[in-house]
């Protein structure tokens, strides 16, 4: 028997009443389980089975399979499951962990940053767009992407002007003299500052880093663009939420 603390990222029908799950383990990354039964109407781990479910679950291992067997559900996340906007939200972050767990190892800061952008959603201490944008701001910075602000990415020199020139290319903030020889994208500064601030905080100190909901915004639009061209991570929940949200 395998026991890992877990949630849920992604679900797929299998058979007649199983399903596929996808979880995150706090401890060894992206797990791949099928739970038997779970699409039964008195299953016992129906719940269990569901998308953003988090708990203690119990595996068996059969060859190079692993099967649910049971576990202890913590949290649902129900506000954020029945809010549009917030699911939207969620789903986003979803996705984003289920294809940055094929290139990091550093589950624990990656795992606690989706639980507590969750929490602060379903707890409404902080709007769906805010918490997405804490999300996005932590993420490049554990990546080791965290874009150049305050100096040039090009030429290093000091950067200031509001709007900034943004390169997606080049990395970061660009400078009046570079602006011209580089294609850059136009972000309020308080934006970027606000990205600094969020990418600096724990996940404990997720509300008193937030940003306001017009930076937030800016810098979910510009680290989802970001990060499609710096590690090509193309996000199809995106589409859903810049439709609702953006």
């Amino acid at each position: 028997m395998e026991k890992h603390y877990c949630i849920v990222l992604r679900t797929a029908d299998y058979k007649d009443y199983d399903k596929i799950l996808t979880l995150f383990s706090r401890s060894d990354g992206r797990i791949d389980a099928q739970a038997r039964g779970a699409r039964r109407l008195k299953s016992d781990i129906a719940t269990a089975a569901q998308l953003l479910s988090c708990g203690e679950y119990e595996f068996y291992k059969k060859g190079d399979k692993l099967f649910l067997t049971t576990a202890l559900i913590k949290q649902e996340f129900y506000h954020v499951q029945n809010d549009f906007d917030k699911f939207a939200a969620a789903c986003v972050m979803l996705e984003l962990s289920d294809k940055l767990l094929q290139n990091t190892d550093d589950y624990e800061d990656l795992f606690l940053a989706l639980i507590y952008a969750l929490f602060a959603m379903e707890q409404g201490t902080l709007s769906h767009t805010q918490a997405l944008a804490y999300f996005f701001a932590r993420i490049v910075e554990r990546m080791g992407i965290f874009p150049a602000i305050g100096t040039c990415a090009v030429c290093g020199n000091e950067t200031g002007g509001d709007p900034a020139a943004f390169s997606m290319e080049e990395g970061g903030e660009i400078c009046g003299e570079c602006a011209p020889h580089v294609a850059t994208v136009s972000v309020p500064r308080s934006a970027l500052l606000s990205l600094v601030k969020m990418g600096g905080a724990r996940p404990q100190d997720i509300v008193q880093s937030a940003a306001g909901e017009q930076e937030a915004g800016s810098v979910i639009d510009l680290m989802s663009r970001y990060l499609e061209n710096m590690m090509e991570v193309h996000l199809k929940t995106m589409k859903c939420f810049r439709e609702k949200s953006l």
